[in-house]
């Protein structure tokens, strides 16, 4: 999966550099906590869609 393609139909296109500057990639990303993604400037409410859209 290309994170920054996924990133950009989800409109979340801002935090391509967050993802790219700490190396997240289609295995990482499916580790990440919401904690994690908050550590990444993620606000709380995204970070939970983000950790529901990337385990499907």
């Amino acid at each position: 999966m290309d994170i920054a393609s996924w990133l950009r139909r989800l409109g979340l296109e801002q935090y391509e550099q967050a993802f790219r500057e700490n190396a997240v990639d289609a295995e990482v990303l499916s580790d990440l906590t919401e904690a994690d993604l908050r550590q990444l400037g993620i606000c709380s409410d995204i970070a939970s869609g983000f950790s529901r859209q990337s385990r499907n």
